[in-house]
């Protein structure tokens, strides 16, 4: 099936990489310091077994952000919005009682629930695409490429008049 839409979304923003890196920077120091030179750090160091239990679970939390990733296609048939590597939502055309591109007030990133919009992925922004099924079930799927998205939504939503 020919792909009408297709965006792939990551975490660029400059802000939530420079905390990253900062605390990245802060748990390899307590490492290399207390695991490696023998120099506990602190007045009161943390056991050796939580300073590598800290390391790993930070190691994981960089990896989760390097890889977290929100991906849109449309096509004929659907809407597929993915938060890899995670979760999978498909729309298919006939389930649509309506699917428009907005400009919404900040509600977070990643996977979040919203009282206007029901289930929310997002990763930077604020426009996105608001789809509510003919179930009531609503959702928004967060966009860098809004004036594609909008014409590729139209498109679709104009053939099932």
């Amino acid at each position: 099936m020919a792909l009408l839409f297709k965006e792939n979304q990551r975490f660029t923003q400059w802000w939530i990489w420079l905390i990253l890196i900062i605390t990245a920077s802060l748990t390899a120091y307590v490492f290399i310091q207390q695991l490696i030179l023998d120099n506990p750090v602190g007045s009161k160091p943390l056991p050796d077994a939580w300073v590598i239990f800290f390391s790993f679970v930070y190691v994981f939390v960089l990896l989760f952000f390097w890889v977290l990733e929100l991906r849109t296609e449309i096509d004929n048939e659907e809407i597929r919005a993915r938060l890899f590597p995670f979760l999978q939502h498909k729309f298919f055309w006939d389930e649509i009682k309506s699917a428009e591109v907005i400009e919404y007030k900040f509600v977070g990133y990643g996977l979040r629930f919203s009282q206007n919009y029901g289930t929310v992925l997002n990763i930077k922004g604020n426009k996105g695409l608001a789809i509510e099924l003919h179930s009531g079930a609503k959702f928004l799927i967060g966009t860098q490429d809004s004036d594609s998205l909008k014409a590729s939504v139209d498109m679709k939503m104009k053939e099932r008049r």
